[in-house]
């Protein structure tokens, strides 16, 4: 009965996956096509001896997505990979030290080094600093439904930004600018239209911030969308006099008319992705 009954946990034992608090765990091979020693990675962290420069292949569960670095300390050069079977490339092969490892698996951008989505590409599924070749030099950009990425024109997330949804050819004053971006997991925005009656040119705003400077207090007229409340101020930094905004395409009062410097956008909870 013992005998029978280890054997029986035993078996079981092995059935069980390991899963993060939010879902399944990825797991990492030691050889191409999933072969050789697997090991499963679960969280966020660097790479112990049994894995560091030594992965060559990843399989990661469906809604999830990857980043990896060839450094111990998630920096240098970085890959983002979605759910499936991967393969390392030769230039990948056997240098992973350090892996982020996110339950947001479709919200990815393809960014590109020229106009409407032709050149070379490259992936981006969560908040990054772009390195090398992409550190600003890409000219547009496919964003998955359901999220936007806010570009920043400095490292660090600093610096003039913009927000962005769907596909975009980035305007000449963009383009091969943006050298960080960060993914909210949204996609309802406002628009700011320097003209009345929603004309002229415009600025998407998807989440709070204080308007670059070639925005600031330009704004005559709104687009806001139903299930988003926006609550203007009339100084950087969320400061000074404020109004609420509602949904509707409507010209703004004339004491905010060219008075808009900060943003805070609230979206109501079922409007969210």
């Amino acid at each position: 009965m013992n005998i029978l009954l280890t054997l029986f946990l035993g078996i079981s034992l092995q059935l069980i996956k390991a899963h993060t608090p939010w879902g399944p765990c990825a797991t990492v091979y030691l050889e191409p096509d999933e072969q050789g020693e697997g090991h499963e990675i679960c969280h966020s962290g660097f790479l112990s001896n049994a894995t560091n420069d030594q992965i060559s292949s990843i399989t990661i569960p469906e809604g999830f997505n990857m980043r990896l670095f060839d450094t111990n300390n998630f920096t240098g050069h970085f890959l983002d990979i979605q759910a499936g079977n991967w393969t390392a490339p030769p230039e990948w092969d056997n240098i992973i030290s350090s892996v982020q490892y996110n339950n947001w698996g479709d919200g990815c951008a393809l960014i590109y080094t020229d106009v409407n989505r032709t050149g070379d590409a490259f992936k981006v599924c969560n908040d990054a600093n772009l390195t090398d070749g992409y550190g600003g030099a890409f000219v547009s950009i496919w964003v998955a439904p359901l999220h936007f990425f806010r570009l920043f024109k400095n490292d660090n997330f600093t610096g003039d930004w913009l927000d962005v949804r769907g596909t975009l050819t980035l305007r000449e004053e963009w383009a091969n600018q943006t050298k960080s971006m960060t993914l909210r997991h949204w996609d309802k925005c406002a628009w700011f239209w320097n003209g009345l009656n929603a004309t002229d040119r415009l600025f998407q705003v998807c989440d709070n911030g204080t308007f670059p400077d070639a925005w600031s207090q330009k704004a005559l007229s709104v687009t806001i969308p139903v299930g988003v409340t926006v609550t203007a101020f009339k100084e950087k930094d969320y400061l000074g006099e404020s109004q609420n905004f509602t949904n509707g395409t409507y010209d703004l009062p004339a004491e905010w008319q060219n008075a808009i410097a900060s943003v805070a956008i609230t979206i109501d909870k079922a409007m969210r992705s």
